[in-house]
C-alpha cells in the first residue's frame, strides 16, 4: 500500500505533493518568475501547465528529471500493482476531520476516467454508513453492481467491533481492511494487541503503518514485530527502504 498526498492546482487539477510548499520538493527557487512563472511558493497558486516546467528534487536535494505527477497518471500506473491511500483529502483538528477535496467533483471523475476502482482505498475518516453511501454512488455512476472497492475499518484494539463493521462492509460489496496506525508502536502495545490481531488476521487484512518507514526514528526491525503479530499489509511512503 502506497500513501500519496493530493493537492489541487489553481486550475482544478489534482496532483501529488506532500504539502503546498514548492521550494521544499522542486527547483522552484531557480525558476520562480522566469518566463512568466508565478513567484508564489504555494502550489495551489500554480496551474498544471506552469507546474510542468518544474522538476522534483531527489532525496539528497539534487534536481531530478521528474515532473510533479497528476492523480490520473498515478492511478493509471498503479492499476493491478499496488493499492493507494489518497491522503491530505481531509484536515484534522482534535479528531474532527474536515474535507479539503470533494469526492464527487474532485476524485470520482478521475477514478472513473482511469477505471481504477480497486486501486484506491476508501479512507477510515468516514463512518461505515457514509462509506457504503459513497460506494453506492460510485457504482450507480459507473453503472456497475460491484466495483470491488476496498475500505478501511479503524482498528481500535477491539476485535468484535472491527469484525462487526467489516462484515457490514462485506455485506455491501466492499472489501474491508483493518487500519492500525502503528506510529507509536511499542512492545507493550504489541503484547496487549496480540490476541486481537491474531483473531482478526484469519478474517480480515490488517494494515500497519510503521513510523520508521514514514519519516520516523524506530528501527526497521519493527516490521518483523508487526508481521509476527498478525499485520499482513504495510503502508509506507518510503518504498525503497521497505524493499531493502
Amino acid at each position: 500500500v502506497v500513501e500519496v498526498d493530493l493537492v489541487k492546482t489553481s486550475d482544478g487539477h489534482i496532483v501529488l505533493m506532500h504539502d503546498e510548499t514548492l521550494s521544499s520538493y522542486t527547483d522552484f527557487t531557480s525558476k520562480q518568475g522566469v518566463n512568466g512563472l508565478p513567484t508564489d511558493d504555494d502550489i495551489t497558486k500554480w496551474t498544471l501547465a506552469e507546474l510542468r516546467q518544474l522538476r522534483l528534487k531527489n532525496p539528497d536535494g539534487t534536481i531530478s528529471g521528474y515532473l510533479i505527477p497528476t492523480l490520473e497518471e498515478v492511478l493509471s500506473v498503479s492499476k493491478g500493482r499496488v493499492k493507494l491511500v489518497l491522503d491530505k483529502i481531509f484536515t484534522s483538528n482534535l479528531g474532527v476531520y474536515t474535507p479539503v477535496l470533494d469526492w464527487e467533483t474532485d476524485i470520482y471523475p478521475i477514478i472513473a476516467a482511469t477505471e481504477a476502482w480497486d486501486t484506491w482505498i476508501l479512507p477510515y475518516h468516514y463512518n461505515v454508513d457514509t462509506q457504503i453511501a459513497i460506494v453506492n454512488a460510485l457504482e450507480n455512476g459507473a453503472g456497475v453492481d460491484n466495483l470491488n472497492i476496498h475500505s478501511f475499518v479503524k482498528f481500535g484494539g477491539n476485535a468484535s467491533t472491527t469484525t462487526g463493521n467489516a462484515q457490514i462492509l462485506r455485506n455491501n460489496g466492499i472489501t474491508p481492511i483493518a487500519y492500525w496506525h502503528a506510529t507509536l508502536v511499542t512492545e507493550t502495545m504489541l503484547t496487549e494487541s496480540e490476541d486481537v490481531l491474531s483473531t482478526l488476521k484469519t478474517s480480515i487484512r490488517i494494515m500497519g503503518q510503521n513510523h520508521a518507514l514514514a519519516g520516523g526514528t524506530e528501527t526497521s526491525d519493527m516490521w518483523d514485530k508487526l508481521l509476527s503479530n498478525g499485520v499482513n499489509m504495510v503502508l509506507t511512503d518510503k518504498g525503497y527502504d521497505l524493499q531493502q
